[in-house]
């Protein structure tokens, strides 16, 4: 049994920000790879099968934390201070596109409004969806 020390490929490619082909010297980089000559770490796999309603087996492959920290900071300098940034971009990023989602959810709903009113309501609506 593997005990909860150690992190599973899937885990450790989203927590340090890796590519497959960076912690597996079996996977093959892309051709817009970087970082091909990066040092072999170990790992452990075990096979698991999926039960009910697919029956079917697979491979899931296990990494030291130490080996993916010095594997991620190889590749971003300092990680914490790297996964920081994405993080902070990320959510910049998310604001932006929910700010601009909510404006044209306003325009849209004032230029409806627009068709179907009349008389004051509709001029309201008209100076609204004007002002852009």
């Amino acid at each position: 049994m593997l005990t909860k020390t150690l992190q599973t490929l899937t885990d450790a490619l989203k927590e340090y920000d890796l590519r497959d082909y960076m912690l597996m010297k079996s996977r093959k980089p892309g051709p817009r790879a970087k970082f091909t000559d990066l040092p072999a770490i170990p790992y452990g796999s075990e096979y698991k099968s999926i039960g009910f309603p697919v029956f079917k087996t697979i491979t899931v492959f296990y990494f030291r934390p130490r080996d993916l920290r010095r594997i991620a900071n190889l590749v971003h300098g300092d990680w914490i201070k790297h996964m920081s940034l994405k993080y902070v971009e990320r959510a910049a990023r998310q604001k932006k596109f929910r700010t601009k989602r909510v404006r044209k959810f306003i325009i849209e709903y004032h230029e409806r409004e627009l068709e179907t009113s009349k008389g004051k309501v509709a001029r309201r609506h008209q100076k609204r969806t004007l002002r852009h």
